[in-house]
C-alpha cells in the first residue's frame, strides 16, 4: 500500500490490538533488514475473519507509520551526511509530514487461527528493496537531467544560447530539487555511507554545473557590432549606444572581434535632406535616414538578415534636428529587428 495516513491512528477502531512477539514464520522479517510493526489480538468481537484481519492490519499500518515518523525526527537530529546545508533542507521538507506519512514499498501479511480466534498482522518494508527502489528513482532523475543538458548543448552548438539557458532553467533545475526525496530515503533506509556520499556528490556536482551553465548562457550571448552613422558629414554615435543598451537588457555582451562573437551586426546609416515646407512664418524641415543592416550568425556560418530601412522625420529648427528625429525612429525599428533574430 503506497500511502499510509497517520490519521488511521486516530480513527475509531473496534479492536484494541497490541504489539506481540513475531510469529516464527515471520522471524526473517522481524530483523534488522526490515522496518516492521506486528499486531495481534483475539477476535472477541465476533467479527468476520475478513473484517478482523482488516482492522488488525490497519493497526499494523498505523504502527509502522508511527515508527517511520519517529525515525524521521531522529534522523533529522543526526544529519548523517550533511553537506552545504542540503540535509537540513531535506529533513525540513520531510518532517512536514504531520498527519500524512507517505510510505512506499509497504507489504503486509496476516495469520488467523479460526479455532483459537487469534490473529496476527504485520506491515513491513524490506530495506534492501527500498534502497534499490530509491537508487533507481534517483538515477532516473539524474538521467533526465543529463538528457536536458544534452539538449541544451545542441542548442548551444546551433547558436541558440538563450534558448539553451531557458531549457536548463525550465526542465533541469526543477529536477535537481526532485533529487532531495530519494537522497533522504536512501539515508533513511541505511544505504552505506560511502555510496550515499557518492550519490550526494553527484547531485551537488550536477547542481553546480547547471547553475554555472545557466549563468553563462543567460548572460553569455556575445555580439560584435559595427555601426557607422553619418549625420551630414559628422558621426552620430547615439544610435550605436542605444542599440547596445537594448541588447544588453537581453543579456548580450559585446566583444571587439567578430571571430569571438556569436553574432556579427553591421549597420551603415546616413542622413539626407528631403525638403522644407513653409506655412506662414513657420517652416518644417524634413530629412531621411537610410540604413543598411546585416546580421551574421557565426555558429551556423549564416547571414540571417540583410535589410534596408528608410525613415523620414521633420523638425522646425533645421535638417540636422530632423535627421536626429529620424535616427530616433530608426533606433526603434532596428531594435525590433534585432530582437527578432538575436537570442531567438
Amino acid at each position: 500500500m503506497k500511502n499510509l495516513l497517520l490519521t488511521i491512528l486516530f480513527s475509531s477502531i473496534a479492536i484494541v490490538a497490541t504489539s506481540q512477539q513475531c510469529p516464527p514464520e515471520w522471524m526473517y522479517i522481524c530483523s534488522d533488514g526490515y522496518l516492521y510493526d506486528v499486531q495481534s489480538d483475539h477476535n472477541t468481537y465476533n467479527l468476520s475473519e475478513t473484517d478482523f484481519k482488516k482492522r488488525l492490519l490497519e493497526n499494523a499500518f498505523a504502527g509502522l507509520a508511527r515508527r517511520v515518523e519517529v525515525r524521521i525526527k531522529d534522523e533529522a537530529a543526526m544529519s548523517k551526511y550533511a553537506e552545504n546545508g542540503n540535509v537540513s533542507k531535506r529533513y525540513a521538507s520531510t518532517t512536514t509530514f504531520s498527519t500524512d506519512v507517505e510510505l512506499e514499498l509497504v507489504e503486509n501479511k496476516t495469520i488467523y487461527n479460526a479455532k483459537t480466534r487469534e490473529g496476527y498482522a504485520i506491515a513491513y518494508i524490506d530495506k534492501s528493496a527500498a534502497r534499490q527502489f530509491y537508487r533507481n528513482k534517483l538515477q532516473m532523475t539524474i538521467n533526465n537531467i543529463e538528457n536536458v543538458i544534452k539538449t541544451a548543448n545542441i542548442y548551444i552548438e546551433m547558436g541558440f544560447k538563450a534558448k539553451a539557458g531557458e531549457e536548463l532553467q525550465k526542465n533541469a533545475l526543477p529536477l535537481i530539487e526532485q533529487c532531495d526525496e530519494p537522497l533522504f530515503w536512501l539515508n533513511f533506509y541505511e544505504l552505506p555511507t560511502q555510496q550515499l556520499q557518492e550519490d550526494n556528490n553527484r547531485v551537488n556536482a550536477l547542481n553546480k554545473q547547471l547553475k554555472q551553465m545557466v549563468a553563462e548562457l543567460i548572460h553569455g550571448t556575445t555580439i560584435f557590432i559595427e555601426c557607422k552613422s553619418d549625420l551630414f558629414g559628422s558621426t552620430y554615435p547615439k544610435l550605436e549606444k542605444e542599440l547596445k543598451g537594448i541588447l544588453s537588457k537581453q543579456g548580450c555582451n559585446f566583444v571587439n572581434s567578430p571571430e569571438t562573437a556569436d553574432w556579427v551586426i553591421s549597420i551603415e546609416s546616413f542622413a539626407r535632406e528631403y525638403n522644407q515646407v513653409s506655412a506662414g512664418q513657420f517652416s518644417t524641415y524634413f530629412a531621411y535616414v537610410e540604413s543598411r543592416i546585416t546580421i551574421y550568425k557565426t555558429a551556423t556560418n549564416q547571414r540571417v538578415c540583410e535589410d534596408q530601412i528608410s525613415v523620414k522625420d521633420g523638425h522646425t529648427f533645421n535638417y540636422t534636428e530632423a535627421a536626429k528625429a529620424a535616427y530616433k525612429q530608426l533606433s526603434s525599428r532596428l531594435s525590433d529587428l534585432l530582437k527578432e533574430y538575436i537570442n531567438e
